[in-house]
Parts: structure tokens; sequence; C-alpha cells
């Protein structure tokens, strides 16, 4: 269905933490053990945006 590879794909958070992350107002990027994993998921991005 999709014509092409998505450039970003987000891994799946865990939904009561992300939950709780949102409740208290703070970004996924907030939570120190998500953090590497969402910078490796958005670098192709920004390569893209930003080369």
């Amino acid at each position: 269905m999709i014509p092409a590879k998505p450039i970003v794909t987000i891994p799946m958070l865990p939904p009561e933490d992300w939950a709780e992350q949102m409740w208290r107002g703070e970004w996924a990027t907030a939570h120190k053990a998500w953090l590497p994993a969402l910078e490796r998921a958005f670098q192709p991005f920004f390569n893209k945006v930003f080369a």
C-alpha cells in the first residue's frame, strides 16, 4: 500500500510509559532510555533535510 519505503520508522514505545510521559508534558526524547533509539530512527530524515 505504500509506494516507497518510509524514510523514518519510529520504534514502538511502551504505551504506559509513553502515556505517563505525555501526561507530564514531556517529549519522548526527554526519556533517557528512549533517546538513542529515537535518534537512530530519525537520523535518515535529518540527513536528507540537513545535507
